[in-house]
């Protein structure tokens, strides 16, 4: 079978590319392609079918008390953008979903205390796992737990302390 036909050939000049991406604003920032691929699946149905659907959720959840909420909020997650245009918020609500879109940033501290905590153990993971993924490859033979030759450990015990090496960043993380 000849390959340009092939249904699993790869052939990039031939390949549909995306459109490219619209100037957003004067700024001269471009709008993501993604936000012109998905759409609002809220946006699918009518008002009063989105809602009803909303309302039916919570009812459906245990939430009948939130129902009316869920219906205002779905009205909202519809077309955020517009919310100040939702007639069925009250004007708390508009004004706590507009302190939301002009603090994008605003949080408690000890919430970005906590992003920024996790950001850097999730790096440190990711630098130890490196580590010890490379180290793996000589330090059982460099110390004389593995043979040179075949690579296998000579005993049990051997084999536990490679383990325990390469499991204690984690076992000291759950200390702290």
């Amino acid at each position: 079978m000849d390959d340009k036909s092939s249904p699993d050939s790869h052939n990039e000049k031939e390949m549909i590319r995306a459109p490219e991406p619209e100037k957003g604003d004067a700024s001269g920032r471009r709008q993501s392609v993604a936000l012109n691929i998905v759409e609002n699946p809220l946006k699918r149905t009518t008002r009063e079918q989105t809602v009803l659907d909303a309302q039916s959720f919570a009812e459906l959840n245990g939430m009948p008390e939130q129902a009316e909420l869920f219906g205002r909020a779905a009205l909202v997650a519809r077309d955020p953008e517009k919310f100040d245009l939702v007639d069925e918020l009250s004007g708390d609500e508009r004004a706590a979903l507009a302190y939301e879109r002009d603090h994008k940033w605003h949080g408690p501290t000890m919430l970005w205390y906590s992003i920024g905590l996790c950001a850097i153990g999730a790096a440190t993971q990711g630098w130890d796992q490196t580590g010890s993924n490379g180290a793996n490859l000589s330090f059982p033979q460099a110390f004389g737990l593995a043979s040179r030759e075949t690579e296998e450990f000579f005993t049990e015990r051997d084999e536990w302390i490679v383990g325990l090496i390469n499991a204690i960043i984690f076992l000291t993380a759950g200390l702290m």
